[in-house]
């Protein structure tokens, strides 16, 4: 299971690195929680998973817009579309970045690092899940 969430992370990831409004749309922290974040829907079924806007958190003092990574019931991969059967909504990973990015230059780092941070929660996901099954 494990690698292949993490091999569809990272294909959202390049999608969204690809795509200045895709970047745009995360960086600039405008949705609403529970929306689609990234990528389009009509990418589901080949991604197979998606990035919603969480809630506004404060982190250090600092206003932070949340992250979550889904998994989408009509994804392509049968593991994929599977686990969302049998964990419906549930919040594969969760990350945050700052809502204010106005004076940090490199707006593609700020897209990274919240892929990392989504990369080790999904790790830590994925460990609990295949644990609850021992």
């Amino acid at each position: 299971m494990a690698p292949k969430l993490l091999k569809y992370l990272a294909m959202l990831k390049v999608k969204v690195e690809l795509s200045r409004a895709q970047r745009n749309k995360i960086i600039n922290c405008a949705g609403a929680p529970n929306t689609r974040a990234a990528p389009p829907a009509i990418h589901d079924a080949k991604i197979g998973m998606r990035i919603n806007y969480g809630r506004k958190i404060m982190v250090d003092g600092v206003e932070h817009q949340q992250y979550h990574v889904l998994l989408n019931k009509n994804a392509e991969n049968r593991t994929i579309k599977e686990l969302e059967a049998k964990f419906p909504n549930k919040k594969w990973a969760t990350a945050s970045i700052p809502t204010n990015t106005e004076d940090i230059e490199d707006k593609e780092e700020v897209v990274g690092g919240l892929f990392d941070d989504l990369q080790d929660d999904l790790v830590d996901t994925i460990n609990e899940v295949e644990g609850d099954k021992k």
